[in-house]
């Protein structure tokens, strides 16, 4: 699949052109101030952009009413794939946080790991302060199956010494995903 719909977006395979759309909320220190590169740069937002566009994992997300751009989803299965187990990450321009528009296009993304990937169990992870994130992934009734106390760093503070972040497991199997669009 390449494209799909929801009642507001357009959600389609990512490509090289939408850095300039995801530029603008990516290279905002402090709506990245909880994904584990920070704030792009002009080339660094580019280069990734073109990168992620290059594997079928990585989702645009764009308002049918105009086709901008307001944020990305991945989903990639992980391993053991007899698991059937998919991670699901988005990253959203935070003008578009509290309309709705992440909910609907993460259930999206749900139906489609669920009924046209075969999964069994999607999971997804971020960090514990990230109150936002952590919202949407219980809107979309994933439950928080574990915390993980100073699990990973990504950036280093002042005295040059790692920033630990507490991690959150969401995740939420087929059987209840069932159940809740019933």
């Amino acid at each position: 699949m390449e494209f799909m719909q929801t009642e507001h977006l357009n959600i389609r395979r990512m490509r090289p052109e939408d850095w300039s759309d995801l530029f603008k909320y990516l290279s905002d220190p402090e709506s990245q101030k909880y994904q584990n590169k920070g704030a792009y740069t002009k080339k660094e937002c580019i280069d990734e952009i073109y990168q992620m566009s290059q594997f079928n994992i990585n989702w645009t997300v764009c308002l049918k009413s105009n086709n901008m751009a307001i944020g990305f989803i991945t989903l990639q299965q992980v391993e053991p794939m007899n698991s059937r187990t998919f991670k699901l990450h988005f990253n959203f321009d935070e003008n578009y946080l509290l309309n709705g528009f992440v909910k609907e296009a993460n259930e999206r993304m749900l139906q489609y790991a669920f009924e046209e990937m075969s999964a069994h169990r999607v999971v997804g992870v971020s960090c514990l302060q990230d109150t936002m994130t952590n919202k949407e992934y219980g809107k979309l009734q994933m439950r928080k199956e574990a915390v993980f106390q100073k699990a990973f760093t990504y950036r280093m503070n002042k005295y040059n010494k790692p920033v630990w972040w507490d991690i959150a497991l969401f995740a939420i199997l087929k059987d209840e995903w069932v159940q809740i669009i019933r």
